[in-house]
């Protein structure tokens, strides 16, 4: 016999954990430098228009998901770095005052996956990212990996998302951890 109790947590969203960060780019030109033998992406830059954002990194809520926008508008030689053709970019909310991972990267355990990708002036991409829905109420900023190993930030907007997007799934990290020492939150196995 379901009490209400027992009715009300099947009802319940499961919660939501740390996921992974997706931001797949094509390059309109090859990489020079690359050794060969990464993944691709047919996922190419969009020409600005009059509604790209005239920033360079930006973050907007739109209909319960994160609209991410990289968009070059002044740079004519832009290059990203990129493991398999995903950008070298995650997710980061506040807690407290610090800011913590809200997406990992896998580990690229070949050398071969790491290159770069090329983002001609005037051009943009665009990732909508979904998120979880909470009444934890903070900050989100999207950062991005430059060619200097150095990243960049967009400017913090304000979310209502569920606290545990800081964690890994329970099942996932008997296995697994993120690690933060090499700055790009990665998917590591504990024992490394």
């Amino acid at each position: 016999m379901l009490t209400a109790i027992t009715f009300a947590a099947l009802l319940a969203p499961p919660p939501v954990y740390m996921s992974r960060a997706t931001y797949p780019a094509g390059s309109t030109k090859e990489d020079p430098t690359a050794i060969g033998g990464f993944g691709t992406s047919n996922l190419l830059p969009t020409k600005n228009n009059s509604k790209t954002p005239k920033e360079f990194l930006t973050l907007a809520v739109v209909q319960g998901a994160v609209n991410v926008t990289i968009s070059n508008l002044d740079q004519p030689d832009l290059w990203l770095p990129a493991a398999d053709s995903n950008l070298r970019a995650w997710l980061e909310v506040q807690d407290g005052d610090t800011w913590k991972p809200a997406q990992f990267q896998y580990w690229a355990s070949c050398g071969n996956s790491y290159h770069k990708v090329f983002l001609e002036q005037g051009f943009h991409h665009q990732y909508k990212v979904e998120i979880p829905v909470g009444d934890w109420k903070t900050n989100m900023r999207f950062a991005l990996m430059t060619m200097d190993s150095k990243p960049k930030y967009s400017k913090p907007i304000s979310v209502s998302t569920a606290k545990t997007i800081m964690q890994l799934d329970p099942e996932k990290a008997t296995e697994y951890k993120v690690d933060t020492r090499w700055t790009i939150p990665t998917l590591l196995p504990k024992d490394m």
